[in-house]
């Protein structure tokens, strides 16, 4: 089973394994988040049990890989956040063709914290976005100067919080915005991967475009 949001934490010594069975394990993130993949032809509920056991409804944050673990979440009294496409970055397109010279790409600082404040609101609450600017890696977008849009890492390592302001939107800044941000990504050694909400078809075509494959299964982000 290769899951790049399970694999890449691991790899990169930001998580570590918590539990296993024959069929599947859990993960631990630094960030206290917890990922579970379990082989679902091969598994039955006796693993996803075993994965799942001390879990507990409102304190722990899980994604999950598997319909079978979802199902015993469910009746530990979880419930399903957000299903999404895992896409994966592949590819050879994010050749650096130069920026234009009325934009710039600064990592944000907390001045530039109201902002996203008001302009994101994808499950985050504000001491979130406070710690993602204060880890250094949200990526901003500015137009001569004027903040334009903005994007990160989230604490798992997924790319994601990625918004243009309402007034510059339909001028491409997302797609300047996201390739310089994966190279960010690549100059340090990581794979560029995000999760995509199922519904979210502009985001789906973006990243095609930009040379991302989708892995088959999908992720569930349960509380």
């Amino acid at each position: 089973m290769s899951f790049v949001d399970i694999s890449e934490p691991l790899r990169l010594k930001e998580a570590e394994i918590l539990r296993t069975t024959s069929c599947g394990y859990m993960i631990i993130h630094h960030s206290g988040a917890v990922g579970i993949v379990l082989d679902d032809e091969s598994a039955g509920d006796d693993e996803a049990i075993i994965l799942t056991k001390d879990l507990k409804q409102g304190k722990d944050l899980v994604y999950s890989r598997s319909p079978l673990v979802n199902r015993q979440l469910l009746l530990q009294g979880f419930h399903v956040d957000l299903e999404c496409k895992v896409a994966r970055y592949r590819g050879t397109t994010l050749v650096d063709e130069g920026d234009p010279s009325s934009l710039s790409f600064p990592m944000l600082t907390l001045e530039d914290r109201k902002v996203v404040e008001q302009n994101y609101h994808l499950l985050c609450d504000a001491s979130y976005i406070k710690d993602r600017i204060i880890s250094g890696v949200m990526m901003g977008i500015k137009k001569e100067g004027q903040l334009a849009g903005f994007m990160g890492m989230h604490a798992e390592g997924a790319m994601g919080m990625l918004e243009i302001l309402p007034q510059f939107r339909r001028q491409g800044f997302a797609s300047l915005l996201e390739k310089k941000y994966c190279r960010y990504l690549l100059n340090q050694g990581r794979i560029p991967y995000c999760d995509i909400i199922m519904d979210n078809t502009p985001s789906l075509a973006l990243h095609k475009k930009l040379g991302f494959e989708f892995e088959e299964h999908s992720v569930w982000w349960l509380s």
